[in-house]
């Protein structure tokens, strides 16, 4: 019912967050976790007090040199997000008569391109970086779906159905599809 239904939806988002966050960020496409914080890093201080938005509080922590080299990678991609609060929400203002926004959804992406919110974000992914982002998402999911490591082998698997999500216009459908009728798929 609805609850099978929104766990999928929460897995496709965690799995899309973990390859904007690692194939676009850091640039690898493994299926590892960032790794830790350098020694010497400072712990994330409690600003919230200060009444900053997430977009503030980030570059304040980003201006300890020990941090700056991943995070100025890593967090141009999630400010985009801030428009939402955790359930995927748009966030409302605290006061509805107040015009003062608690968020801000601006960004300058690693190669310089300017955006506001996630649309912007989603427009950047699916036309000026389509065939890097359907890479990295067919990889992921073909990952996951064929309970493996993928390797050389898989190179033309991964490319043709990469073009196949592409010529679809990103149709989660198509990529699932294409992943369940392959023969790696069907001979795990």
């Amino acid at each position: 019912g609805t609850g099978i239904i929104i766990c999928i939806i929460v897995c496709v988002l965690i799995i899309i967050g973990s390859i904007v966050g690692c194939c676009f960020c850091c640039g690898c496409c493994k299926s590892q976790p960032p790794p830790p914080p350098p020694p010497g890093a400072p712990p994330l201080e409690d600003t919230e007090a200060n009444n900053l938005t997430l977009k503030q509080q980030i570059e304040l922590h980003r201006k300890a040199t020990a941090c700056a080299r991943c995070h100025n990678q890593i967090d141009p991609w999630g400010i985009a997000f801030e428009e939402f609060n955790v359930l995927g929400q748009v966030k409302r203002l605290a006061n509805p008569t107040s015009q003062e926004v608690k968020f801000d959804a601006s960004t300058k992406l690693p190669d310089g391109t300017q955006i506001v919110g996630l649309q912007a974000l989603q427009d950047h992914l699916t036309e000026a970086r389509s065939h890097e982002f359907a890479n990295a998402l067919v990889r992921r999911i073909a990952e996951y779906a064929l309970g493996r490591p993928l390797d050389f082998s898989d190179e033309e698997f991964i490319n043709k159905m990469s073009n196949n999500l592409i010529d679809n216009g990103f149709r989660p459908s198509s990529l699932l599809e294409d992943i369940v009728t392959s023969q790696a798929f069907r001979s795990k």
